[in-house]
């Protein structure tokens, strides 16, 4: 028999910290509303026709890259957003990865 989850509406998705985490990053964790910021990453990619990079996301979003990038492997996990296989260089030149919507 499967027992469903009692909290799974009741308690808000936050961004997440580590348990050695100093105290000022587990309160920004909580202050992040992980459900929000997902919603506008994804509507983001449907909207774009070449997707986006955590970087430009960040800048499109007017959120911290600290907050965006986090958020991409639950994304992942949750089948709505992948890997293009394609990258684009950032602005310190390094390679990221360009994501689009499912």
């Amino acid at each position: 028999m499967i027992q469903a989850n009692l909290f799974a509406h009741t308690m808000p998705e936050h961004g997440r910290s580590r348990r050695r985490d100093p105290e000022t990053a587990k309160k920004a964790a909580k202050s992040v509303d992980a459900k929000a910021l997902e919603s506008r990453i994804v509507a983001s990619l449907k909207n774009s026709l070449a997707g986006f990079t955590t970087h430009e996301l960040s800048r499109e979003l007017d959120v911290p890259l600290v907050s965006v990038s986090p958020r991409m492997a639950p994304l992942v996990q949750k089948n709505l957003v992948r890997n293009s296989g394609q990258t684009r260089e950032t602005e310190t030149g390094r390679k990221a990865i360009v994501w689009v919507a499912k």
